[in-house]
């Protein structure tokens, strides 16, 4: 989800919406340069999914929303030991800021003030 940071009010879904969701570009950056990241939106829960092909321990992902500045995601993922290793998404950041950071239970949504 994608919020105004000064009203608080969703960017995409609802009446107050300010820009449509083809205003926004989404890119994964591998080794300097611009590859492909999957966005998926889903209206009825008002949240956009990304899926990005990972390759390094952390991915850096680009945001644009038409005439806003760009943003940085940061994608950080954890491998546990052993003989049955798992790979998972420990955090996210958002500009600097901590967005995600994974925990035990269902998943959550994180909300990116803009």
């Amino acid at each position: 989800m994608v919020v105004d940071k000064a009203t608080g009010k969703d960017l995409f879904f609802g009446s107050a919406a300010q820009y449509a969701t083809s205003q926004l570009k989404v890119h994964h950056i591998l080794n300097g340069h611009i590859d492909t990241a999957y966005l998926y939106i889903d209206t009825s829960n008002k949240d956009f999914n990304a899926r990005i092909n990972a390759v390094h321990q952390v991915d850096t992902v680009t945001m644009n929303i038409a005439d806003k500045p760009q943003d940085i995601l940061l994608f950080k993922r954890t491998t546990t030991g052993g003989c049955c290793s798992t790979t998972y998404l420990s955090s996210v950041t958002f500009n600097g800021t901590v967005v995600y950071t994974q925990k035990p239970g269902p998943e959550v949504v994180a909300v990116l003030a803009k």
